[in-house]
């Protein structure tokens, strides 16, 4: 079987992107042979990988563009399914679903949602909605699409134009039971939604780490609102002085100013460390070092891969109780959960636990415990390939045709 990848990235770091280089050695395994197709990043990491920077662009130009590049590779390469990712241009998109079975991973959840987060960056809410043109109405009032009208109808047209095409898929795959439900909530039949977990890219360790002779907490992830870093640097604030924090993520010039003045604003700048995203291997010593992890997320995240990884290494992880989260935070046994938005929950929680080694111990016991039985790769690989299969043998809806795709592009139609 060959199974062509579209995602606008092809990178070592970044969540998404992790997960594809994990699966596709997984997928060799099975006799299974990957093409990834991408719009910018590192082709080296991939042997079968070709740049189409249009790829990643949603410009009505570029749909063509895309949509005749796609076309070609689809020609040559002859898969059996391709399996969508994160893409921003619908082009590339309607070439695939006109030529071959297709599955979409809702790895976020862009194809639903204009801002792809269902979140309010003006607000710091979780926006419960279906995606209408009320959806600019609430830009307005509580900042989530781009605030450029362009850019915001662009993301707005990407939506619309998933929705009238998204019962072409074959399956939506949806990485936990928690973004399934979200899925449903935006519209989309429950009978086309398969939930398949992410497994962790690391191996369990054998037993949990050696607690740390120095305590420490860990953010790793980007610097972005949604994921809530400013909620951990204000958790370190509350905490005592002899706990250390570090952050892990896109460290760049920028962030690193705003990231040190809002720790020296809540008095931990002397005990906070910032790092650049990290190999594998680095990345296992960074969690090595952590007395706990916080995930301090305030969108609905679809599950969270950080927290697997950090189970696998044995660390505890404190939690905001979004999303998929709880199904690999198991309150009382793999960590603690709590409300989205709350330094004080984070500090009580994180204190709690990092005084009482016995219960880092037991837990870090249990959280690898869980990894092994439900986020192995052979889990996941199993109900990938099911879907692959059940999928390939599906019909292609009737095509659009490139006379009625161009003329759509050109006039910025949202059919």
């Amino acid at each position: 079987m060959k199974v062509l990848h579209l995602n606008d990235h092809l990178a070592s770091k970044g969540g998404i992107e992790t997960y594809l280089l994990s699966v596709i050695p997984q997928l060799a395994q099975q006799g299974i042979h990957s093409k990834v197709v991408f719009a910018s990043g590192d082709p080296t990491l991939v042997s079968d990988s070709e740049e189409v920077p249009s790829l990643g662009s949603p410009r009505i130009a570029d749909r063509k563009v895309a949509r005749k590049a796609l076309k070609s590779i689809i020609s040559e390469l002859q898969p059996d399914i391709v399996h969508l990712h994160n893409v921003q241009n619908v082009g590339a998109i309607s070439a695939c679903l006109d030529a071959v079975p297709c599955i979409v991973t809702a790895h976020d959840y862009r194809y639903f949602c204009p801002a792809s987060s269902f979140y309010f960056r003006g607000t710091k809410e979780i926006c419960n909605r279906k995606c209408n043109a009320g959806c600019f109405v609430e830009t307005a009032k509580k900042r989530c699409m781009s605030p450029r009208p362009l850019n915001g109808w662009r993301q707005y047209s990407r939506v619309m134009w998933m929705s009238k095409h998204i019962h072409r898929f074959k399956r939506v795959i949806a990485p936990s039971e928690g973004a399934s439900s979200r899925l449903v909530a935006a519209g989309l039949p429950a009978s086309q939604i398969s939930v398949v977990p992410y497994f962790c890219p690391m191996e369990p360790l054998d037993e949990p780490r050696p607690i740390p002779t120095q305590r420490q907490i860990l953010f790793l992830g980007r610097l972005s609102e949604n994921k809530g870093w400013k909620y951990f640097v204000e958790a370190l604030g509350k905490l005592p002085a002899s706990i250390q924090g570090k952050m892990v993520g896109n460290i760049t010039p920028e962030n690193r100013t705003e990231v040190m003045s809002w720790a020296d604003k809540n008095g931990c700048a002397a005990r906070l460390t910032l790092a650049p995203w990290a190999s594998r291997s680095e990345i296992v010593e960074h969690y090595r070092q952590a007395s706990v992890v916080v995930f301090p997320s305030i969108w609905d995240e679809t599950l969270g891969i950080v927290g697997l990884e950090s189970l696998a290494c044995g660390v505890p992880v404190v939690a905001s109780d979004v999303g998929g989260v709880r199904e690999w935070l198991i309150e009382g046994e793999t960590g603690r959960l709590v409300p989205i938005k709350n330094a004080d929950a984070i500090a009580k929680a994180v204190a709690e636990l990092i005084d009482s080694p016995e219960v880092l111990d037991q837990m870090g016991t249990m959280g690898q415990r869980l990894i092994r039985e439900k986020f192995q790769a052979s889990v996941h690989l199993e109900a990938l390939v099911r879907t692959y299969g059940d999928a390939a043998h599906g019909q292609i809806e009737a095509p659009i045709g490139d006379d009625l795709a161009n003329k759509m592009f050109t006039e910025g139609q949202l059919q």
